[in-house]
């Protein structure tokens, strides 16, 4: 017996050295950057350039440093923008220097690669430091409050609709011309909808959630915590069940089998929408929303569920199962599929159209970011997000730490009570393995 009790020990160690492992490598992945330079495209002759304007990413975004974009025109083209006359590049050394090119833009999550003093030498008076930034405040990093930053920049190119360049995440736009969308909504007959979409209602699961960030300033983990007490809500990515990621077959075999989907953000900040709403308004699935944004200026209407239109989530919960009752009621949300089109953005890449329409603006007036902490953190001087301790459903908190202290309790205990039952079974089979003797 003793010899089985080895063999177990020696199994378990090689998992745990196994396991190890794994995690090194999936530590050590992430790091791994990219390309020297971006991809190049026919063209790039700095000869050929005239007529252009020139685009200097000077920071990486994040770890790519090519921004996964191509170089010089060729990205403008494959996105189809209304105005192409750009040049895109990563490369500091195209021009003798870096007052030759018309915008250098800085992603603030890499506010660490600017060497300001060798800037404020070589910078020129038309050219345009544009900062760049599709998070929300909550994520900036500390050297974002350096003073040399004050007067530094001349543009915002953020998810903000008040930004200098807007890039938002996706959009949702009319495919002709809709005068009256409400009239259309009213007139709206299920029973000719797609049978892919009239098979939306009968689907078994409820809720569906795909989330990785499990503190959020948001607290949406709260909220659906609250949630979880009157509906089915089924949870999966990092913060839920394990095995199925997004992305993955199984995140495209999961959503044919809900009937709604949770898009909340991660922080309630003006405009802040990503692509956690594009993506389910483009699959046969009912959104969700929580969020800081006006949805109303974003979505057709009656295409989404707004959670903040609800006192509270059991309110939520009570509409969704009388949605769940109703075929018909429910998909009356889908009333505008046919008529709309869903855009997904690869994240900033759209945003460089309205970058080059704004350069080749043939009046350019100079202007610069006094504080740019300020713009980031305020819309006419009111707060641009609403801090955790101030969101409505803070006060549920309360109670789901509790709820987590019991659970953690309950399988400390179960543990305990697990270990017993093992230890009882095997005692002396433990005595005569750490003895040596031979049971």
């Amino acid at each position: 017996m003793a010899d089985v009790v080895k063999r177990f020990f020696v199994v378990g160690l090689c998992l745990l050295i196994l396991g190890s492992f794994q995690v090194v490598l999936w530590i050590a992945y992430p790091k791994v950057g990219g390309l020297k330079h971006l991809k190049k495209s026919s063209g790039n002759d700095p000869a050929l350039i005239q007529g252009q304007k020139t685009i200097l990413l000077y920071t990486s975004f994040f770890r790519f440093e090519n921004w996964d974009l191509e170089e010089g025109n060729g990205a403008f083209q494959k996105l189809e923008c209304q105005v192409q006359d750009c040049f895109l590049t990563n490369d500091r050394s195209l021009f003798e220097n870096i007052s030759k090119f018309d915008s250098v833009l800085f992603h603030l999550g890499n506010l660490d690669e600017i060497d300001h003093e060798d800037f404020y030498a070589k910078r020129a008076p038309h050219q345009k430091f544009v900062m760049f930034y599709l998070e929300t405040p909550f994520s900036l990093p500390s050297n974002f409050w350096d003073a040399k930053l004050k007067k530094f920049f001349n543009w915002t190119m953020t998810y903000r609709t008040d930004s200098d360049v807007f890039s938002p995440y996706g959009s949702v736009r009319p495919k002709q011309e809709i005068l009256d969308p409400e009239a259309l909504q009213r007139h709206f007959d299920p029973d000719k909808l797609p049978a892919n979409l009239r098979m939306a209602a009968e689907r078994p699961g409820l809720v569906l959630w795909f989330v990785s960030n499990c503190h959020s300033n948001s607290l949406r983990e709260t909220y659906v915590l609250e949630l979880q007490k009157f509906i089915q809500v089924d949870i999966f990515g990092s913060c839920g069940r394990p095995g199925c990621q997004r992305g993955s077959d199984c995140d495209k075999d999961a959503f044919r089998k809900y009937k709604f989907y949770l898009s909340f953000e991660n922080a309630l900040c003006s405009d802040y929408v990503t692509e956690k709403l594009f993506s389910a308004l483009s699959k046969d699935i009912v959104p969700i929303v929580l969020g800081g944004a006006d949805y109303a200026e974003i979505v057709p209407p009656h295409s989404v569920i707004n959670a903040k239109e609800f006192p509270n989530p059991q309110d939520l919960a009570d509409y969704l199962l009388e949605l769940d009752d109703n075929p018909d009621k429910y998909l009356e949300y889908f009333w505008w599929k046919d008529s709309y089109l869903v855009s997904q953005f690869n994240n900033w890449k759209t945003g460089f159209c309205n970058l080059c329409k704004k350069l080749n603006e043939p009046t350019q007036t100079h202007q610069v970011i006094t504080n740019p902490v300020h713009w980031m953190y305020f819309q006419e001087q009111v707060e641009v997000c609403l801090r955790p301790d101030k969101i409505p459903w803070a006060a549920l908190k309360i109670g789901s730490e509790e709820y987590f202290k019991g659970v953690v309790l309950l399988g400390s205990i179960c543990f305990i009570l697990l270990f017993g039952i093992v230890y009882a079974l095997f005692r002396n089979d433990v005595k005569a393995l750490l003895t040596g003797d031979k049971y």
